[in-house]
């Protein structure tokens, strides 16, 4: 018998976690053919019992990883730090502390002495 060795061996680590999962895939397949299932029922069976296993991990990951985010931010509020998500202040023209000028919330960029003064 003369094997293919033309194929590529995958490249990465995707490419070696998909070769490793076939790799377990199929011993599962095997072993539930030796114990006497057919082989349609066991390929079958194999991909049920992995869905459940991925189900499972994923109902038990989920409420730890809110768990932890739950934590961190709890921590950050109570170590003071400021979450702020508003916005930054827009500039606009208006009367302020310093007078008739162009304010960035309440530091004045540029200030006029006479609003009306299209040249100032």
């Amino acid at each position: 018998m003369k094997t293919n060795t033309n194929h590529k061996a995958p490249q990465g680590v995707l490419g070696r976690l998909r070769q490793s999962v076939g790799w377990i895939l199929r011993k599962e397949c095997q072993f539930l053919i030796r114990k006497g299932l057919s082989a349609s029922f066991a390929k079958k069976l194999t991909v049920v019992i992995n869905l459940f296993i991925l189900i499972s991990l994923l109902f038990i990951l989920f409420p730890m990883w809110m768990g932890l985010v739950t934590l961190i931010i709890g921590a950050l509020l109570l170590a003071g730090v400021d979450i702020d998500v508003s916005p930054p202040p827009q500039e606009e023209w208006r009367m302020g502390p310093s007078g008739w000028g162009l304010y960035k919330g309440d530091e004045c960029i540029i200030w006029k002495d006479d609003p009306d003064d299209l040249n100032d």
